[in-house]
């Protein structure tokens, strides 16, 4: 485990008459790299994880060479990292990787993060749910024209935030400030994925701010370079000794969009320091998952009327929040359709199909509040019989142990009780 550089800043600021203590809390991540907004928002926050991650340790050659941390306008090597130039000179394929999907050597084939994320050339725009899997492909996609192996395994995961017409749906499994705090507590920045009518914006965080007002706040890498943005698109920012703030906003239910920016989702990005789980599962070999958050990567075979299915093993407890997601992994020419299927543990209720869109062709996505304890089983399913091949599932549990901790499984198959996140 690497320990991440950072500032921890706790500052008591008054007393109240009880004699308790009202804490300013600020937590940010010193290391966050600051690059210019390159053909796509989406595509620059993705460089900024990239850069940050290649200055931790053990991640050295994520990026080939040392990535600084400024880039602004022209810098070519960060440019083409973001979005290179044959991404840049070719049209807009949006189920698979632009250029080629099994590139010969050099860089004829997908070898950028705007590419990987299916950004739109012409105007820089990127579908929320393709930024995860993009930056999952990116991490492990190995330059053939250099000498250092650059490919990571990492997970990448969108959670969306509270909205008025998916909430009731997903029973508010939504992504919160804690959520947030979390993840940067565990020194992993993130994407934001911000909307308003008529459009939105990504940035990446990497710190927050808990103020003795009771406002919270989080440090942004907004992608402009424009220094404190308050004022634009309702943005309420904070220039702090040199860190830009913004407020955290999220879409509240009954709220309708405006001209200010909510905070519609968050995408996780973070080391897997195991390696994907590679088996598939059924009934007969079930597939245990034991992380907080797990990638699978499998494939769906032919044959099977109606869609073949794979099914996982997951703990959940009272109170626990599941997001799951499956996508094309595009190991393969076919492009195939999935569904996801929860069961609950004593499997009274049959197969809950979760028809909840949430994403574009080849994705499927779930967000669930867990109302039993005990094991439920997660199916991934093909839409029809013909969608065989490879894909990838990523689960992510929140309100349990920390990512990377292995929840112990014994005789009876038993489960460690959460660890939960306890801030003044």
């Amino acid at each position: 485990m690497f320990a991440p550089q950072r500032l921890v800043i706790a500052l008591v600021l008054s007393l109240v008459t009880s004699g308790c203590a009202t804490a300013d809390l600020q937590h940010y991540l010193s290391d966050v790299p600051d690059y210019r907004w390159y053909h796509g928002c989406s595509p620059t926050s993705g460089g900024h994880l990239i850069g940050y991650w290649d200055n931790q340790p053990g991640f050295a050659d994520i990026y080939q060479g040392t990535a600084p941390m400024y880039a602004g306008s022209g810098y070519q090597a960060i440019d083409e990292i973001i979005s290179s130039t044959e991404h840049n000179a070719t049209a807009i394929n949006e189920t698979e990787c632009t250029h080629s999907n099994t590139p010969p050597a050099g860089d004829t084939g997908p070898n950028s993060i705007a590419c990987f994320m299916h950004t739109d050339p012409s105007d820089g725009g990127s579908w929320g749910w393709n930024v995860p899997t993009g930056l999952r492909r990116y991490a492990a996609y190995d330059d053939p024209d250099t000498v250092a192996n650059e490919s990571y395994s990492f997970h990448s995961l969108l959670h969306y935030s509270p909205r008025a017409y998916w909430t009731g749906a997903w029973q508010a499994a939504t992504f919160t400030f804690d959520d947030f705090c979390h993840e940067i507590d565990a020194g992993r920045p993130m994407i934001l994925d911000m909307s308003l009518d008529g459009g939105g914006h990504s940035v990446t965080a990497y710190g927050y701010w808990e103020r003795d007002d009771g406002t919270t706040w989080y440090a942004v890498r907004d992608t402009w370079q424009d220094g404190n943005s308050n004022g634009v698109y309702g943005v309420s920012a904070i220039d702090d000794s040199g860190q830009e703030w913004w407020r955290w906003d999220e879409h509240q239910s009954g709220e309708t969009y405006g001209d200010t920016y909510y905070i519609s989702d968050g995408v996780y990005f973070a080391p897997d320091e195991r390696g994907p789980v590679i088996e598939n599962g059924d009934f007969a070999g079930i597939q245990v998952l034991d992380h907080s958050l797990t990638t699978v990567e499998a494939s769906l075979d032919a044959g099977v009327e109606g869609g073949d299915v794979d099914w996982f093993s997951i703990y959940l407890q009272e109170g626990d929040r599941i997001v799951a997601c499956t996508q094309d992994d595009e190991g393969d020419l076919n492009s195939i359709n999935t569904e996801l299927l929860l069961v609950e543990p004593t499997m009274q209720s049959g197969w809950s199909y979760d028809d909840f869109w949430a994403g574009g062709s080849y994705t499927d996505y779930m967000m669930r509040s867990i109302d039993e304890t005990g094991w439920w089983y997660l199916g991934v399913r093909g839409d029809t019989e013909a969608d065989t091949g490879e894909y990838a599932l990523t689960v992510y549990r929140a309100d349990v142990p920390e990512p990377g901790t292995i929840i112990l499984l014994g005789i009876g198959l038993g489960a460690l009780a959460a660890r939960r996140r306890k801030r003044a």
